[in-house]
Formats: structure tokens, sequence, C-alpha cells
């Protein structure tokens, strides 16, 4: 996959789904389209408004389904319900499906006083009860995904997801910035990284078990940063490299935390410098720069991905 410039705005149409519940083959290996984006909205309630904006840029894209990749409020916003109501609104007001995985700002930072000292545990119960009810996502036109917590109800994370489209098999695996609430919780930590290991594996052996084309990776934290911890995140890392160099196929990461727009190749085997030519990752925007990006997908094409910002004019 060629990295991008970044171009002009990109202005489509305005395209309305029905709602409903939807899925589609795997079999399908016709191109198509998704939207992904995150850390947003942080500075609430200015930024409400600017959501809405973004929402409706997404829904005139017309993507298969959109996927944010957490952190739906600033660290200092409250985890109170209201909150969290009030950015799931704009979630259920996306046309296609929209699937979410949750970022720091969600649940692990919920104990800072400004975000109203919450214990963070009782907040992720919170946020699986609400964003993660049942195996289906969220939107007006939701489809059907699969919990890790079906396959695996005594340790399986019920926020860790799967669906396939396109001939392309994607997964959510919750990963949260600053470092993966291990310092705070090395219990925690310890328990969601090894669901989070498994759910790795799972989504490569399910996506070679169907041949798949390509296999996308969506999670919040940014584990590329400089002096990204390597504790933290070096097992997460060595495992999506092994993954994807046995998969040999392309492989796309997505995450958000660092709110800069990025389309790069950072991810190699442990123990070596150089790059798998298979993987992409794409940071998206957030913060004060509230855009999303897109992302073209031909199951058929050399290059699978085709990555362009998908800029929100209003909020430029």
């Amino acid at each position: 996959m060629s990295l991008p410039r970044i171009p002009p705005a990109v202005l489509v149409a305005l395209i309305v789904l029905l709602p409903g519940e939807t899925s589609w083959p795997a079999s399908s290996s016709e191109p198509f389209h998704f939207v992904a984006f995150g850390d947003m909205p942080y500075h609430t309630p200015r930024d409400y408004l600017r959501m809405q904006n973004v929402v409706d840029a997404i829904n005139a894209a017309h993507p298969v389904f959109a996927i944010h990749v957490g952190d739906l409020k600033g660290g200092g916003r409250l985890c109170d319900q209201e909150t969290y109501a009030r950015v799931k609104s704009y979630f259920d007001a996306i046309d296609p499906a929209l699937v979410y995985t949750p970022g720091d700002n969600d649940w692990s930072d919920c104990d800072r006083l400004a975000a109203g000292g919450y214990d963070p545990r009782e907040r992720l119960a919170f946020l699986r009860r609400m964003f993660f009810p049942e195996p289906r996502s969220l939107g007006r036109a939701p489809i059907a995904v699969e919990r890790q917590s079906d396959r695996r109800p005594e340790d399986g994370l019920p926020e860790n997801l799967t669906w396939d489209h396109g001939g392309i098999v994607f997964a959510t695996i919750h990963v949260v910035g600053a470092d993966d609430n291990l310092s705070d919780d090395p219990e925690e930590f310890e328990a969601r990284r090894k669901a989070n290991l498994a759910w790795i594996d799972e989504a490569f052996t399910h996506a070679a078990a169907l041949d798949s084309t390509a296999v996308v990776i969506a999670l919040q934290a940014d584990m590329f940063r400089p002096f990204a911890s390597d504790v933290a995140f070096g097992g997460i890392r060595n495992a999506l490299a092994r993954a994807a160099d046995a998969f040999g196929r392309p492989v796309l990461l997505i995450n958000g935390d660092g709110h800069t727009y990025t389309v790069d190749r950072p991810l190699g085997l442990p123990g070596s410098e150089t790059p798998l030519p298979n993987v992409t990752r794409v940071e998206v925007f957030g913060d004060e720069e509230m855009h999303a990006v897109r992302i073209d997908v031909d199951p058929d094409a050399a290059e699978v991905f085709t990555v362009t910002p998908l800029y929100v004019e209003a909020n430029r």
C-alpha cells in the first residue's frame, strides 16, 4: 500500500441507510470502504456540535460501517452516566453500523478528581453494560458481531469483537493508552492482556481458516509512540508481529491515542529493526482535530487498503 499524502477535503453525497440489523457474507470480494475515528469528543460541551459534524460527514461518506477506536471523552471530563449516554446518542445516529473499542479516558482514568473520582473497574463494568450488552454493533443499522465472552465465558472480554466483511476479518482488542492500566491495577492489566493475546490468536486463526484476503485490528493505544512502555505493550506488539508474519497477507492496524493522523509501517518481529512489509498502521485524528479517516478496501487489488483523510469541513 502506498502511503498517501493528505488530499483536499472529501466531498460525497448524503445517503441514508434504513435501520435494522445487517450482516454480510465473508465470500463477497466487491470493493467497499469503512471509516475510522476516535479520541472525540474531548472538550465537551463545546465539542458536541463538532461531534454532530463528524457524524454528518460519516453518514455522507456512506461507509459499510464505522469504527471508533476509543476515548469518547476527554480525560478531564466527568465519567458519569450522562456523558456516556450523550456520546452514545451520537454513535446511535451513525447510519451504518458503529463498532467501538474503549480507551483509557473511558474507564481507567476515571479515578482522576476532574473525572469524578470513580472506581475504574466499576466504570469498566458500566461501559460493558451500556455499549456491549449483546453480540451486535451500535449504529442505526447494527451488524452481528461475535464477542470474545461468547466464545470464552470464563475469561473473554465482551468488548473484544470480531466480524467478517468482503473476505476480510475485523477484530477489536481492548488495549488502552498510557500504560494500559498496568501501573494502577496490575491484576486487571494481566487478566485483560491474556484475553487480548488469546483474541489476537483467534482472529488470525479464523482468518487463515477462511482463507481471508486481509486482517484489520483496531485498538485504542498508540503502542509505537516514543517511550511507549515495553512492559505494557511489548507482548501485544510481539504477538501481532508474529501472527501477521505467519499470516503473510495484508494486515491493517488502526489506533488512536496520539491524535496525529499517521500512516506508517512501525511493526517488526521481536529483535528486528526491519518493519513487516505486510503490516500498515493508521493512527486517526483526535482531540482538537475532529476529523475521520476513510479506508477503501479492494480485496482483489494488489494494494488492498487505500487510506484517505475524511476532513470535516465545519471542524477545520
